[in-house]
């Protein structure tokens, strides 16, 4: 595009006239120069531009097909409750071996559903992951028609897994995932959710370090990390309860 132009300026410059006799020459070099400089700023925009287009493009998938991780695990042969997140990494606490098998967690009925419109129906679980000393939450339900009585169903269902052996409710488990349900929102956000993948052999190893960890624990510092727990759980089931909640699981 430089050359026809350069040329059409060289043809112009023969002609003579006043365009002559007010403008010095210019050779090529120093005739592209300008539009060289321009060709740059443009680049720099273009891309940028491209930048923040390429950006808004991932918020909107995101926000359309967001990551779904999987749920929680319970391990019953290696007694831990599990749960592996978006990144791959894992958080992993453990089960008394006398007790409320629930234990080893803390857990709220009453969790905010982040597209509820502050509707609390979500079963939060918090595990302070042994090993990395990481207290991890994350929003759990029964979809989708979830509740704080589903909540309180699939406690008491994880209680019976640790403490029965055939436990009533594995009748009732069905394999497939429901996405649609009476709640636009969370119908929209699992129809298109990302499943995130599951590695059973990465989760056995998690869970086989953890347990060396925790194995080489006396039964007394074994004790005082679930009594923390315990008091933990206890300040929770006291605030909803300021909150006219009851967060108790029987």
């Amino acid at each position: 595009m430089i050359i026809p132009n350069y040329k059409d300026y060289v043809e112009l410059y023969k002609k003579g006239g006043k365009f002559v006799t007010s403008t010095p020459f210019m050779e090529y070099e120093e005739y592209r120069k300008p539009y060289l400089d321009r060709w740059k700023e443009d680049r720099v925009v273009f891309i940028k531009h491209c930048i923040l287009l390429s950006a808004l493009f991932i918020l909107v998938v995101f926000a359309f097909f967001l990551p779904r991780p999987r749920g929680f695990r319970v391990n019953r042969k290696k007694r831990v409750i599990y749960w592996q997140t978006i990144f791959g990494s894992h958080a992993i606490a453990f089960v008394p071996e006398q007790g409320d098998p629930l234990g080893g967690i803390n857990y709220s009925r009453f969790g905010l559903y982040a597209f509820g419109s502050h509707e609390r129906f979500s079963l939060q679980v918090w595990i302070d992951d042994y090993l990395s000393k990481r207290r991890v939450t994350a929003l759990f339900g029964v979809y989708p028609s979830p509740s704080s009585e589903h909540n309180a169903q699939i406690l008491r269902a994880i209680r019976a897994y640790l403490t029965e052996d055939n436990p009533e409710f594995l009748n009732y488990v069905g394999r497939d995932f429901k996405n649609f349900g009476l709640k636009f929102n969370i119908a929209l956000c699992n129809a298109f959710a990302l499943r995130v993948p599951f590695s059973r052999k990465k989760a056995d190893r998690a869970i086989e370090l953890a347990l060396t960890e925790w194995n080489k624990k006396t039964p007394n510092q074994k004790q005082g990390w679930f009594n923390e727990r315990r008091a933990t759980q206890k300040l929770i089931n006291e605030r909803h309860l300021r909150e006219e909640l009851d967060n108790e699981v029987k």
